[in-house]
């Protein structure tokens, strides 16, 4: 081998173990547990008033007041505070340890680096830092890596951080940290009235006291329940006349007042751009407390998500949101699909379909020849 090829080969072989220096580092095993991973489990997560995450130019803030979340970063919307419990639970439940890597190289391997990672700040009352850390991707199916922000070292540890809808799976959005439920009628609740808004017209739902009530179950609502004496009865504005409404779908109505849920926030400083000012629809329902509560719509809009949805609010709350479109289809329906069907009136001059209709017996003087 001449000298020039074996400075060429020498040079290879230098580089290569310069590269691996920097860019590889030796598995270790879960020998000692490091000082910061253990400290996870002592946190005190009633302590926790302020949870500050960010990835790459993605904030969101999340506070607490009292027993109560709100996302600073929307508009003060109250938060998920079951997603929230579900993260600080697996923060304290961080264990496992594997360490992986210590060098800055290696951390955009393991998306821990300052621009791919999803960095956590845990914050006290005080404004003190409880908790700083980075997650990374997830390692296999239960695990996932950290970086104790500030250090260089990369650990693969359990559980997986990143497994919930609120991450979607790899991303920061303040929106879905939101509660979604909008409105959830409460389950003792007997609604009396109520009047739906729609471009065709005004409809009213009256619930009308059966002269012969039904024995209701334990734990049916009477106001539903069925009857041959119809409980409900609907009048639209185009005649203003009481007839039985169909009770199914009255059922239907009051079954989705129980749970309305939200698909994404809005902002709500301008509503006359979204349509809710005023509303050209509206569901108004009355209870027997005398309560009234009331969910407007407004614009048609695509979702973030992909498919169409609705601006609404509920009369009352600071909230603005969109709502998926069979969310308002549910609640809104229109007099002839409230009106229950009516039997046509039989003219008593003509026979049922079934009835046989004698044969006429000839009259022998019309075979005549005259």
């Amino acid at each position: 081998m001449n000298p020039r090829n074996l400075s060429m080969l020498l040079a290879i072989i230098i580089g290569a173990g310069l590269l691996y220096y920097f860019e590889k580092d030796p598995y270790s095993g879960p020998t000692e547990v490091p000082v910061a991973i253990a400290a996870f489990t002592r946190l005190d997560v009633q302590q926790v008033m302020r949870i500050e995450m960010m990835q790459g130019t993605n904030t969101v803030v999340l506070e607490r007041q009292g027993d109560s979340w709100s996302v600073a970063s929307v508009w003060d919307y109250p938060a998920d505070h079951q997603e929230i419990d579900r993260l600080l639970a697996d923060i304290r439940s961080i264990a496992a340890a594997h360490q992986r890597a210590s060098k800055v190289a290696s951390h955009s391997t393991f998306d821990v680096s300052d621009e791919a990672g999803l960095k956590i700040a845990l914050k006290d009352s005080s404004g003190q830092t409880m908790t700083d850390l980075v997650i990374g991707k997830r390692d296999g199916f239960s695990r996932s890596f950290i970086r104790i922000a500030g250090s260089n070292e990369v650990y693969s540890v359990s559980p997986n951080l990143r497994a919930r809808a609120a991450f979607a799976g790899s991303t920061l959005e303040a929106g879905r940290w939101t509660d979604k439920v909008l409105f959830r009628l409460p389950a003792d609740a007997v609604v009396r009235r109520m009047h739906i808004e729609t471009p065709e017209g005004l409809s009213q739902l009256i619930w009308k006291p059966s002269d012969n009530p039904p024995a209701s179950q334990e734990d049916e609502n009477p106001l539903v329940s069925g009857t041959e004496d119809p409980l409900w009865m609907v009048r639209s504005s185009a005649d203003g006349e009481l007839f039985p409404a169909d009770e199914t779908t009255v059922k239907g109505i009051i079954s989705s007042l129980k749970n309305v849920q939200a698909a994404w926030p809005m902002d709500p400083s301008d509503m006359a751009a979204l349509g809710l000012d005023p509303a050209s629809s509206f569901i108004e329902v009355e209870l027997a407390d005398g309560s009234i509560h009331t969910i407007q719509f407004g614009q048609e809009r695509e979702l973030p998500a992909g498919g169409q949805g609705f601006t609404a609010r509920v009369v009352g709350d600071h909230r603005t949101v969109l709502v998926r479109q069979w969310i308002k289809d549910s609640l809104l329906k229109g007099a002839d699909v409230l009106r229950a069907a009516q039997d046509p009136p039989q003219d008593p001059d003509v026979p049922e379909d079934d009835t046989v209709l004698p044969v006429p017996e000839a009259d022998p003087a019309s075979d005549s020849d005259g």
